[in-house]
């Protein structure tokens, strides 16, 4: 088993997001692939807006993994770890050092955001997942101002946004097919090879609560696992990460 992927490209769109998710209910096989130069309407996780300047990569996939709804934070971890592992391979070493992951989304440059994913889903009533659209948003050739930094800012030769796209997708199908046949443990380990160092200080806000803790792992589902300021092993399934 393995993706076909059908991609099309936009010089300027609103959302490849909301092209992709109107094309998963009206039926479109899984493989779908939207690309734009530039998107007017661009947005991250809770609505956020995403400033999509040209020359970085912005682009929604469609899948339809046979899995649950419990399985969808493995999904997300997956894609983040495909799009590091994109990355580094085309950084030359100039970025091996510095660049990681930070649950459940982000891909950072030094503590800096570079890179966000965005994963939107449909739910049958059985909990099975009739689709999932993974969006991507990387600042390849420029950040806006006062949010973030770019990867052309720490490489030395470059990197092309067409290039990081075919090759997270090429990553993205070998992590995703190996997901469906052997399950998350392996690509677990390898996500937490990227992210941050067991013992980093957090606070995860939850809602309109604030969680200070050490970062422990992530669990068997993509949960985050994390010490308390008393020493309680907690889990969380939905926040938002503030590394310090």
């Amino acid at each position: 088993m393995n993706l076909d992927w059908v991609i099309e490209t936009h010089d300027e769109v609103q959302s490849t997001q909301d092209i992709v998710m109107d094309m998963a209910r009206s039926g479109q096989v899984e493989g779908y692939v939207v690309q734009a130069h530039v998107q007017s309407g661009g947005r991250g996780r809770h609505g956020r807006k995403w400033d999509s300047l040209p020359g970085n990569l912005f682009l929604s996939v469609l899948l339809r993994p046979p899995c649950q709804a419990r399985d969808i934070g493995q999904l997300a971890l997956i894609a983040g770890l495909a799009l590091v592992e994109a990355i580094k391979n085309l950084s030359c070493g100039d970025l091996d050092e510095v660049l990681s992951l930070k649950w459940p989304n982000d891909v950072l440059i030094n503590g800096d955001k570079c890179a966000g994913l965005l994963l939107e889903t449909e739910l049958a009533q059985d909990g099975s997942m009739h689709w999932a659209v993974v969006g991507v948003g990387v600042n390849v050739s420029a950040a806006p101002e006062g949010l973030g930094v770019a990867l052309n800012d720490y490489t030395k030769e470059g990197i092309k946004a067409d290039i990081l796209r075919d090759r997270f997708l090429e990553i993205m199908d070998a992590h995703y097919v190996f997901w469906i046949e052997n399950g998350f443990d392996e690509l677990r380990q390898s996500w937490l090879k990227h992210a941050h160092e067991q013992g980093q200080n957090m606070q995860v806000k939850i809602g309109t609560h604030l969680e200070n803790g050490f970062f422990h792992d992530i669990d068997a589902f993509g949960n985050l696992r994390l010490y308390d300021d008393q020493h309680r092993l907690k889990t969380v399934s939905s926040g938002e990460v503030y590394l310090y």
